[in-house]
């Protein structure tokens, strides 16, 4: 059970983090960015348990000894291939991870927090939440998040 309570924790801990970093905004953008960073642990934990989950079914599932030898050769095949496709899945989504899965939930966020935001922010600032490529901040990852909240900080942290 130690380690399903270690999952459930993790996706605690990273749902935790989301809501105290989405509650620094709009006013401390740069605070929000680092919680908010944390959220990768939700889908980190759920694509461990899905691995340790197929690993527990190969060890434990063995075919009958009255199986025959095509059988227990396609029960085996079966079970590579179902490994094959989610360890594909997951080291493809955790090789995105930071800009895919924590990166698209910090834009929008930020996104949906700052479109009509009041006073309207400056130019600047609009470009560091809405544009790609503004001085050189391309995509979500997690150095171009902290520069996007850099500037947007800059404008809307109370004095």
């Amino acid at each position: 059970m130690a380690p399903v309570g270690l999952v459930a924790l993790a996706v605690a801990g990273g749902v935790i983090c989301y809501f105290v970093g989405r509650s620094r905004l709009p006013q401390y953008p740069a605070g929000a960015v680092t919680w908010l960073s944390y959220w990768v642990l939700v889908p980190g934990a759920i694509a461990a348990a899905a691995a340790a989950i197929i690993i527990i079914i190969g060890v434990k599932w063995e075919p009958e000894e009255t199986w025959s030898v095509e059988s227990k050769k396609f029960s085996a095949a079966a079970l590579a291939a179902v490994t094959t496709l989610l360890t594909t899945l997951y080291v493809k989504g955790a090789d995105d991870a930071d800009e895919g899965w924590t990166g698209a939930k910090v834009k929008k966020l930020f996104q949906t927090t700052y479109k009509d935001f009041a006073p309207p922010l400056s130019e600047d600032a609009r470009n560091a939440v809405f544009s790609e490529g503004w001085h050189g901040m391309t995509g979500w990852g997690r150095e171009a998040r902290k520069e996007r909240a850099k500037v947007v900080e800059a404008e809307v942290r109370p004095r």
